[in-house]
């Protein structure tokens, strides 16, 4: 039981609508200058960091313990990300120098409540570092970031 040829020539019209839209998205992003590369499967701004120190092993199993109490694995926008909340930025900071991405500052809207500073990372970036953590982590985190690595290749949720 096969599509009619309507049904085909539909569906091959809205999947060449799709690709040339995304293909016209990133053309344009590229001209204003909002990105820089294209990566499959996600773009990348032009204001994320690069890391700007290869991380020791010491290193990476403190990022792994940060992130396990604090951080959130995460599917966005067709690709995986990471980020971590804190009221102090050194932490986020030796993430940043660590993994790239970027650190920033969200004001509450309650007076007494504290600024928090975000660090985030998505994309080809947050995959690599699910996968280098990914020894490191919890039973928990490594579900965690099964379903978000899942999730990006078009399967199902588990």
């Amino acid at each position: 039981m096969g599509w009619s040829k309507r049904e085909a020539q539909r569906a091959w019209y809205v999947r060449n609508r799709e690709k040339e839209l995304a293909r016209k998205k990133a053309q344009y992003l590229r001209q204003t200058g909002q990105i820089t590369l294209r990566y499959w499967r996600g773009l990348e701004r032009r204001s994320t960091l690069h890391a700007t120190m290869r991380p020791t092993q010491r290193d990476l199993g403190w990022a792994a313990g940060f992130l396990e109490g604090e951080g959130s694995f995460h599917p966005a926008h067709g690709s995986g990300a990471i980020n971590a909340v804190q009221v102090q930025r050194e932490p986020l900071d030796l993430l940043l120098t660590l993994f790239g991405g970027s650190v920033r500052l969200f004001k509450r809207q309650r007076i007494r409540d504290k600024p928090t500073w975000t660090w985030y990372v998505s994309g080809t970036r947050a995959r690599g570092v699910m996968q280098t953590l990914y020894p490191l982590m919890s039973d928990r985190r490594r579900k965690q970031i099964v379903k978000v690595l899942r999730t990006q290749w078009g399967q199902k949720r588990s």
